[in-house]
């Protein structure tokens, strides 16, 4: 997978496009899905650690940095220029003071963003945990 720091200027580019498209969504339709939501979500443009892990990719497991798009208590969203076929990840969420908070989280939503090469991702919180899977066998 293709980290942040090594994409094209092109993709960065498009990424700084799906972004801005996605916080205007979001804006608009606050007053509409707002309410329904448990949780306040937090227009956030910050680096995330994603780790794929090993028993839903193919027994390889992999890792990559995605620009995030938002956050909430009960999950966050992100950005990735190739589709991800996991159904749980495993992500770092920087903090204070170079502090990351880990989160074992299940993919709950995934599209492919029209006319640009980026795929927009959706993760339910499922447990805070230690850190990075240092084994791919730490969450099997």
């Amino acid at each position: 997978m293709l980290s942040v720091e090594e994409y094209s200027a092109i993709q960065v580019r498009s990424a700084e496009r799906v972004l801005e498209t996605l916080q205007g969504l979001d804006v608009r339709t606050a007053s509409q899905y707002g309410r329904e939501r448990r949780f306040r979500r937090q227009s956030v443009k910050c680096t995330l650690e994603v780790h794929l892990l090993a028993r839903c990719n193919g027994g390889r497991a992999d890792s990559f940095r995605a620009w995030s798009v938002d956050v909430s208590q009960n999950g966050l969203g992100f950005i990735a220029p190739e589709e991800i076929d996991c159904a749980e990840v495993c992500v770092g969420v920087p903090g204070a003071a170079d502090h990351v908070s880990w989160f074992l989280a299940q993919v709950v939503r995934k599209r492919q963003v029209p006319e640009e090469r980026f795929w927009v991702y959706g993760l339910l919180f499922l447990a805070r945990v230690d850190g990075p899977p240092v084994q791919p066998a730490q969450f099997a």
